[in-house]
This record gives C-alpha cells, structure tokens and sequence, in this order.
C-alpha cells in the first residue's frame, strides 16, 4: 500500500510550486487515499501541488513501520520534485487523526536531519491529532490495532523531541469531547516549549471528521490559514 496520488497545481505560474503532503487518518487500522481527493482541491487550485499518500495498515504492521514509509514518501517526492516541477525545499505536511500522529512522528523522527529534510520542510497542518496514543489500548479498536503499552509510550508525541523546527497549524472540532480538545492545545503548547511556533484553533461546530472538511473548503478560515502558512515560508 505504499503508493501515492500526485495531484499537480490547477494553476499556471512562473516558480516551482510548493508541495503539501497529505496523511490520511483512520486509527492506523483503516481508510485509503482514494478516499481523501476531495482533500486537495483547495490547494491544487491555489497553486500548491498535492501528494496523497498510503501506507500499510496495521495490524499488518507497526507504527515503526508506518512513520518509516512516510519518510520514504518524503524522500521519493524529493526526488521527483524536478520532473513534478515541485520545490524540493518547499514541503508542507497535513495529516488528520492518526495521520496528524504520522506527521508528528516524521516530524521528531532523527532521520530527518540525515536526509536533509528537517530543512525541506517549512511547516504543517495537524487536524484533530491523536497526540498519545495511550488512548488507543483503551478503545475496542486495539484488537485491530494491536498496540502495546510499550509501543503507545514510545509513540507518544509528548516524548519526542522536534527535530524539524517548522510553524505547526493545529486544529481541532469545538463539538469534539473536551479531552480531544485539550490534547491538541497541549501539544501546540508543548511544540512552543521547543522553540517551535505553534498555534491551536479550536473550529466552532466542527467535529472530528468536519474538521478535514473544514480544510478542504477554500471559503473556511481554516484552509486559509494553511494557505497562509504555504504562501508566507518563501526562501
């Protein structure tokens, strides 16, 4: 399931373009890129390149796993950056659930700094994230997922140490339970204490999975703040 969509900018324009990334959520057991197209309309009408990516889903594999074969859609989108007309240094992150804890991973991953790529990337958008997965051990979905104790506190984003210091968009539903809600202020306040700019918006009637909707509408402030992080980390 490593593949991804590359979905190019709808606009003409007289500079590479930036690319974003997108990581789809589901608990890391469930959903596909096919269903997430809808995700990169806003963006490639922006001028803004859109890479949707896949990756194997447990329990067919780890959350290692999972974060390396992000890394390596990272890596192979460098590479094409010439051939797709992207910046190779103008990459973005997004991811939605357990996609945003994806993100997160890549983003304290050591790894990063040997590839060149904490450079590369300028910045990400983290919608309604699973911060702990802790959580997860706790849920009836654990017997597809299969995480141990162990594993939920080694994956756990308020351990990681950012290696990539790019501004963080956060956000999550205003409907959304009060523990989701409080998660995701807690991480945007823990990035600040790395020295990473990070701000969390809370969506007034949005819900877990109206927050992605939310991203994806060119009229929402929400997809406009992402819009503004892209157009405003220019080298």
């Amino acid at each position: 399931m490593q593949t991804l969509d590359f979905h190019p900018p709808l606009i003409e324009q007289d500079h590479t373009a930036p690319l974003l990334l997108f990581i789809h959520g589901g608990y890391w057991r469930a959903l596909d890129k096919s269903e997430h197209v809808f995700f990169a309309e806003p963006y490639v009408n922006s001028g803004v390149a859109v890479a949707n990516v896949n990756y194997d889903l447990c329990p067919n594999v780890t959350l290692d796993e999972m974060v390396e074969q992000v890394i390596a859609a990272l890596v192979y989108c460098q590479k094409h950056s010439e051939s797709w007309n992207v910046d190779p240094n103008r990459i973005f992150l997004s991811g939605h659930s357990a996609g945003a804890h994806l993100v997160v991973s890549v983003l304290s991953h050591p790894e990063l700094e040997g590839l060149s790529l904490a450079h590369a990337i300028k910045g990400s958008a983290l919608l309604t994230g699973i911060y702990n997965p802790e959580i997860a051990t706790r849920v009836s979905v654990n017997a597809e997922i299969g995480l141990s104790d162990a594993m939920a506190t080694q994956h756990n984003c308020f351990n990681k140490k950012l290696v990539c210091k790019a501004p963080i968009i956060s956000a999550v539903g205003g409907d959304e339970p009060l523990g989701w809600i409080d998660q995701t202020k807690s991480y945007a306040n823990f990035c600040g204490t790395q020295g990473v700019e990070a701000t969390a918006h809370v969506i007034d009637s949005a819900n877990h999975y109206t927050v992605l909707e939310c991203a994806a509408d060119l009229t929402n402030p929400l997809c406009q703040k992402i819009l503004d992080l892209i157009e405003g980390n220019r080298d």
